[in-house]
């Protein structure tokens, strides 16, 4: 915990409960059938776990997320714009969650975030809604 929780009127209870709407959002998102729905789902879950990080003091976490963001905008705009559909955009938005992993690198535990974010990166490219939610289960 940060000094700054510590300090929030609702205390480590309101930072969990944080969490746990990011978490149900992500879920939701899973149900949704539409490959836009999920992201933008998705994109609503992040700004509440880049909160959550941010309150807890855990950057690698934050930074990821907000990634994230940008990557379900990008990917959003796939079947719209030839460039998004290219292996090099799966290619950049990997290697920037592994750009943001080394800044913001404090033990093996902040490079978790960065795993799951690539996974997920590699679920998300896909334009099946059926294969996003298996490889997400990973």
């Amino acid at each position: 915990m940060t000094e700054f929780s510590h300090n929030l009127p609702w205390g480590e209870i309101g930072i969990q409960m944080i969490g746990f709407i990011a978490m149900a959002l992500d879920c939701f998102s899973f149900q949704a059938k539409k490959r836009k729905w999920i992201l933008l789902i998705q994109i609503a879950a992040c700004v509440f776990w880049i909160l959550q990080m941010l309150l807890l003091g855990g950057y690698t976490g934050a930074a990821m997320n907000l990634l994230a963001i940008g990557r379900a905008v990008v990917f959003m705009l796939k079947d719209k714009y030839q460039w998004a559909q290219s292996k090099w955009t799966l290619f950049i938005t990997i290697s920037a969650f592994i750009g943001a992993a080394m800044m913001t690198y404090e033990n093996l535990l902040s490079l978790l975030p960065m795993g799951a974010m690539i996974v997920l990166t590699v679920a998300l490219y896909l334009s099946d809604e059926r294969k996003i939610r298996v490889i997400a289960l990973l």
